[in-house]
């Protein structure tokens, strides 16, 4: 679970006191104070580490309370200093007084420290208050209290680069294409709820940070749609990348979402604002007129943009099974020639999303019925699983976030959040199941499993079914009943088979009559 913020109490060690003693030996009955000095309270220290990327630990422990020093002791004996308190925080953290919003630190590279709280100092025995004029003082101090604070702590993501844009342009697509990275998704206007970081591999063993920043709308730096939240994770980033979807599906201007994204940037911070950019123009594979993508590529270069094309449509399942794709249309769409055309189509093949017939072009790949049922069988077996140890080891807040899921995708219409809810959904259950096999193989053909959603996000009737069955798994994982969780979801996946392969007839078959 990522979590940026968080809030915090924490009160360094008090000083021990001092002691108030004599000395008191046989042959000297009248020996002078020998009461020692109280030892320092523990300072809380925060230090960064490396291996932290979440404030999540502070959401169950908020409270830190460094030791007290040790008290005096008779014979002039001082008390033991405390061991300081060091708390370990993520890379990129900035801490604030929560009273006065005063910045005490911003803790950036690891093994960074900072004394948030100063240990209070030891009291004094009453040997120090010997004088010429009070040869047996009776008193001794008591230790300085520790410091102690509430504290704001906010988490800025360190990434070499960033993903901005608008929600539901593909970042999070792009992401999980260049990198290992599993972005999360939300059943709401935005389609990444927190930044997800993925590294991008390199040749000759080079390699950067990419960030997935959740989308900006208007009013961002205001605060519309957590914008304050997200803004923040762009300013350590040292270059954007903005993505624009081009194909207007979403029925936005680029052009019109780049100039309001940006004046967020402004409003936010000038620093923001004049961060390097640079333009992808996403899903041109749904883009079928021959002036917008040369226009669109146009403006932004005529702006000092280096722009890029990215087709992402047949992963989102915006492209059905048995679409045909136009080279020649492409071609000209990219204004490049017919060559670097066909290797992408030969790149697409080899990642088995597109079939090249000879003599009949390229098509987006439709299942066979052998991989239909291949498919849906080892989802029935792995799903399930991973539903009956999520029913086993998921915690009342887990089930809580599985329950709001359902209650949001109740009241979703839209195709594309659908698609990206529903893979939330299923990916959570899996991260709860504790197994780590169940998610990686889920993982490894997830992009499929949400291209027939997609299909099936058009039928009212599954969608119903679906959000109910939905329903019944999380109600059986709050039971903690077992069965009763790998029950309902391998029913669930086996529905979705039996909709996806009456589907696939239904395109088989307008196929052969084509």
């Amino acid at each position: 679970m990522f979590i940026d913020r968080a809030r915090v109490f924490v009160k360094a060690g008090d000083g021990g006191d001092g002691m108030s003693s004599f000395r008191r030996e046989k042959y000297v009955p009248n020996g002078g104070p020998s009461g020692g000095d109280g030892g320092q309270g523990a300072d809380v220290i925060l230090k960064a580490d490396k291996n932290i990327n979440t404030l999540v630990d502070f959401r169950y422990k908020r409270q830190f309370k460094a030791p007290k020093g040790g008290n005096g002791e008779s014979a002039n004996k001082h008390g033991r200093g405390a061991e300081d308190l060091i708390i370990p925080v993520p890379l990129g953290t900035v801490v604030k007084d929560e009273e006065s919003g005063k910045v005490f630190c911003d803790l950036v590279h690891d093994g960074d420290t900072f004394i948030i709280a100063k240990g209070g100092r030891g009291g004094r025995g009453n040997a120090r208050f010997l004088s010429s004029s009070n040869r047996a003082p009776t008193f001794a101090e008591k230790g300085e209290p520790g410091e102690e604070r509430w504290l704001q702590l906010e988490l800025k993501v360190l990434a070499d680069v960033g993903l901005l844009g608008y929600p539901s342009v593909g970042k999070s697509s792009i992401l999980r294409k260049v990198s290992k990275a599993q972005p999360e998704v939300a059943a709401y206007h935005f389609t990444t709820l927190t930044p997800v970081l993925g590294v991008v591999t390199l040749p000759g063993d080079r390699s950067f940070v990419l960030a997935d920043i959740p989308g900006l709308i208007e009013g961002a730096s205001e605060g519309v749609g957590l914008g304050h939240n997200f803004l923040r994770h762009v300013e350590r980033t040292n270059i954007l990348i903005h993505v624009l979807d081009v194909s207007g599906m979403e029925g936005r201007d680029p052009k019109v979402d780049f100039d309001a994204i940006n004046d967020e940037l402004r409003k936010y911070s000038e620093k923001l604002a004049n961060k390097k950019q640079i333009v992808a123009l996403n899903k041109i594979d749904l883009v079928f007129d021959d002036e917008t993508i040369p226009n669109t590529k146009s403006y932004f270069e005529d702006k000092g943009y280096e722009v890029f094309l990215i087709i992402t449509a047949i992963l989102t399942g915006e492209l059905m099974p048995q679409e045909k794709l136009n080279e020649v249309k492409i071609a000209e769409q990219l204004q490049v020639s017919a060559t670097p055309v066909r290797e992408a189509f030969r790149k697409l093949a080899k990642d088995n999303l597109v079939v090249i017939v000879p003599w009949k072009g390229v098509t987006v790949k439709a299942d066979t019925p052998e991989e239909i049922i291949a498919l849906y069988q080892v989802r029935e077996v792995m799903e399930g699983l991973g539903a009956r140890l999520c029913a086993r080891h998921a915690t009342d807040e887990q089930i809580k976030e599985l329950r709001d899921i359902c209650k949001e995708m109740h009241q979703i219409e839209e195709a594309t959040e659908r698609v990206e809810v529903n893979s939330r959904f299923h990916t959570m259950i899996a991260h709860y199941s504790g197994n780590e096999r169940v998610v990686e193989y889920l993982a490894s053909f997830r992009e499929r499993v949400n291209r027939d959603m997609y299909i099936s996000s058009f039928n009212a009737v599954r969608t119903h079914d679906c959000d109910d069955e939905h329903d019944h798994i999380v109600d059986a994982i709050e039971r903690h009943d077992e069965v009763a969780a790998e029950t309902a979801m391998r029913q669930h996946i086996n529905n979705a088979f039996i909709f996806k392969k009456a589907n696939a007839e239904v395109q088989h078959k307008k196929l052969n009559e084509v």
